[in-house]
C-alpha cells in the first residue's frame, strides 16, 4: 500500500527564476532571471489583469519560464508546469546578473534529446540534438528541469537532467556532470526508500509551497534534504527528476514522490521500493 505520513508546515522560499525562449522564433526572449517572492506563493491567472480566473497557486521561490515581455499592467506571461498564464511583475524579483550567467555543455543520450519550443514535454519538437551536440545554457534551469539552450541560431528547451556539463573555466579535467544523463542505481548517490502519496491527499498543501498533484511527477518529500532541493532517482536504468516540496515524519533516506514519479521507477501496485538518490542542485 502506499503511505503518506506528512503534515503541511511553512512555506519557504526556494531559488531563482528562469528566463526563456518566445515559441516559434529562433532567437531566444531573455532579459532577466527571478525569484517568486511571496513565501505564501503567486497567483497564475488565465489573463493580465484580476479579473482574469486563477488558474495555479505557483510557490514562492518557483523557478519560472517567463514567454515575453511585460504586458499593460506590469504582467508578465509565463508557462508554468505546462500551462501559460500571466503574474504580476512586482510579485517577481529579478536578478540581471543570474540572467547573464552561460554554461557550456553537452547532449549525453546516445538516442540525442528534444529541442522544444517551450518547457513542457508537450511543446512541439523545434530539433533534435544528436549525441554530443555542444550547447549553451542560459541562466539556471526552471524549478521541474528545464534549461534554455542556444545552439547555433537556434534556441529552445531541454531537459538539464540529459545535458553534461563542462567544468568551470581553471577547474581542469574533462566535462562533469552536475546534472547528468541518468545511470543505474547503486553507481552512485544514497539508498533510498521510495514510496508515493495516497490518492486522498490530492489537492493538499505541500510544507514548502504549492499543492500537491498526483500528475506532477516533480513532487518529493523527505526529511533528508532541505526543501527546493532537486534529487534524481534512479531504479536501474528508470529515473525521474524531483525536487523536494514537501515534510513528514519519515526516518531518514526516505522519500515520499507523487504518482507520477514513482510510475517512472515502477509500478503503482508494488507500493514500496528501493532507489538511488542523488543531488542535482540546491
Amino acid at each position: 500500500m502506499p503511505i503518506r505520513r506528512l503534515r503541511p508546515a511553512r512555506l519557504v522560499v526556494l531559488a531563482a527564476l528562469m528566463v526563456v525562449a518566445a515559441a516559434g522564433r529562433t532567437a531566444a526572449w531573455a532579459d532577466a532571471v527571478a525569484v517568486v517572492v511571496p513565501a505564501d506563493g503567486l497567483r497564475l491567472r488565465a489573463g493580465p489583469s484580476t479579473e482574469h480566473p486563477v488558474l495555479d497557486l505557483i510557490p514562492g521561490g518557483t523557478r519560472l519560464a517567463v514567454t515575453g515581455p511585460a504586458v499593460a499592467g506590469n504582467w508578465y506571461p509565463v508557462l508554468y508546469r505546462g500551462q501559460s498564464g500571466y503574474v504580476l511583475g512586482e510579485f517577481l524579483s529579478f536578478d540581471e546578473g543570474g540572467a547573464a550567467t552561460t554554461r557550456k555543455a553537452t547532449v549525453a543520450p546516445s538516442d540525442g534529446l528534444n529541442l522544444r519550443v517551450a518547457p513542457s514535454e508537450m511543446a512541439e519538437v523545434r530539433a533534435v540534438l544528436t549525441a554530443g551536440t555542444a550547447v549553451t545554457v542560459l541562466g539556471q534551469p526552471t524549478s521541474d528541469g528545464w534549461a534554455l539552450v542556444q545552439v547555433n541560431e537556434m534556441s529552445g528547451w531541454v531537459f538539464a537532467a540529459y545535458l553534461s556539463f563542462d567544468p568551470p573555466s581553471g577547474a581542469g579535467g574533462g566535462v562533469t556532470s552536475v546534472l547528468s544523463p541518468p545511470r543505474p542505481a547503486g553507481a552512485g548517490g544514497t539508498r533510498v526508500t521510495v514510496r508515493y502519496y495516497h490518492p486522498s491527499f490530492e489537492g493538499e498543501r505541500l510544507a514548502c509551497g504549492g499543492v500537491y498533484r498526483a500528475d506532477d511527477p516533480t513532487i518529493a518529500a523527505t526529511n533528508s534534504w532541505p526543501c527546493g532541493t532537486v534529487l534524481r532517482l534512479c531504479r536501474g536504468a528508470a529515473c525521474v527528476v524531483v525536487t523536494v516540496r514537501d515534510r513528514g515524519g519519515m526516518a531518514a533516506n526516505e522519500v515520499d514522490v507523487s504518482a507520477a514519479a514513482f510510475a517512472r521507477l515502477g509500478t503503482l501496485g508494488e507500493g514500496v521500493i528501493t532507489a538511488t538518490a542523488e543531488v542535482l542542485g540546491p
